[in-house]
């Protein structure tokens, strides 16, 4: 990667990107009065670090099943959240298939809840100048009583709240889009559009991202950027300056940090370049690739440049998820008995929904997933340039931990 990356000659116009990211939650912007906050490393114990790399894993995966020479962008926090929520309440295989799917074979629902009871106000907490907010809300057909201790569970380790609904009223759709537009700070407005009209309970996270570049990059100019099949025009901006960096195993990987560094972007650069190539480097993607680049890190004198750009994705992931391992949860002999005793549940839909809009001051970013639940039928000193006028990788990540609050691609 150095040797290739030597190779190339930079001008100094040359720009960097930044990235915001989304996620549902009272507005609160980045704190320009106050003083700094130290990052302080969130700790975990053994299990929790675990469940955390199982979380990473899980996310990768997805975002590996979804690539299809397009361009894509999940959070696997948010996925994980919703997912999480509805595995509370499942039992036996459904419970043991989802878990291990998720990430956490082997764990308990006390293990997981209190993961994320932890893991969840940690984050929110790391940067006062970079806004993170999460939000979980239960939506249930108002004729289904749920379970105490799944309602006490839910809320209790995930802040869910939850609202008891004719889901037969025109206006429920309209509901829930609100609150979702209202947590994600009016990025994601139409999540609960394509809801089918059978399902009854509507399990819903929200993740709102918004951060500053700890050092700005400088005026994006007029560029070209080389997508996996043309060269299109582009803003590109550029920086240079000390940065995380990191070559091994077929990719480059610069961290770029945003307000006191307890978040990073880490735009990971394949060496082959090509449209099968990229694909290529995305499959192999795993968590012990990409772990492994963040472990041999170093600092350097890099001059970054990226693109300035905004994306939105949506997908439904209901397929997927049952081939990655959890098709008893979608199917007539799912078990959600843990939820409720008035109905026997699977899963009807898993839709996601993202933005991320990054430019030279930072990045922001949202996020919201619904699960929908329906009854069942039964390196050198010298300066590195690092280019991604390519298809690139890219992730928002918390430091201390890794964990993956996004994780997409750029392609065109």
């Amino acid at each position: 990667m150095h040797d290739k990356l030597n190779e190339m000659i930079m001008k100094p116009y040359l720009l960097l990107i930044p990235i915001l990211l989304a996620i549902g939650g009272c507005e609160k912007l980045p704190d320009d009065n106050g003083p700094d906050k130290e990052f302080t490393p969130i700790v975990l114990t053994r299990a929790e670090q675990d469940i955390n790399t199982g979380v990473n894993d899980f996310g990768l995966a997805l975002y590996r099943s979804l690539y299809n020479k397009d361009q894509v962008f999940i959070s696997p926090l948010s996925i994980s959240l919703a997912l999480s929520m509805t595995a509370y309440g499942a039992r036996g295989t459904t419970e043991e298939e989802m878990f291990a799917t998720l990430g956490f074979p082997g764990a308990t629902r006390e293990e997981v809840g209190g993961y994320y009871k932890k893991m969840v106000p940690a984050l929110i907490d790391a940067d006062n100048r970079t806004t993170l907010e999460i939000a979980n809300s239960i939506w249930v057909k108002n004729q289904i009583k749920l379970r105490s201790d799944y309602s006490a569970g839910v809320k209790d380790n995930f802040s869910a709240d939850i609202f008891s609904k004719d889901f037969s009223s025109s206006g429920l759709i309209a509901e829930i889009n609100r609150w979702c537009s209202d947590k994600t700070h009016g990025l994601i407005k139409n999540a609960a559009d394509n809801l089918n009209p059978d399902t009854i309970m509507a399990l819903v996270n929200a993740l709102y991202f918004n951060g500053k570049w700890a050092t700005e990059f400088d005026k994006a100019t007029n560029g070209k950027f080389k997508a996996l099949n043309s060269t299109v025009d582009a803003k590109l901006m550029s920086k240079t300056g000390s940065y995380k960096y990191a070559s091994s195993n077929g990719y480059g990987m610069v961290s770029v940090p945003y307000g006191n560094g307890a978040f990073v972007m880490d735009i990971i650069l394949p060496d082959a370049t090509g449209s099968d190539a990229f694909g290529k480097a995305v499959s192999q993607l795993t968590w012990d690739v990409y772990s492994n680049l963040i472990n041999t890190q170093r600092s350097a004198e890099v001059c970054l440049t990226m693109p300035v750009f905004k994306m939105e994705y949506d997908a439904e992931i209901q397929d997927i998820l049952a081939a990655m391992g959890m098709p008893s949860a979608f199917g007539p002999f799912a078990n959600f008995s843990g939820i409720t005793d008035d109905a026997a549940l699977c899963i009807g839909q898993v839709i996601h929904k993202t933005l991320v809009d990054v430019d030279e001051k930072g990045t922001e970013a949202a996020a919201v997933t619904v699960v929908g639940m329906k009854m069942t039928s039964a390196g050198p000193s010298q300066t590195i340039y690092f280019t991604a006028d390519r298809p690139f990788i890219f992730a928002i990540r918390e430091t201390s931990t890794n964990s993956l609050i996004f994780i997409g691609n750029k392609v065109k």
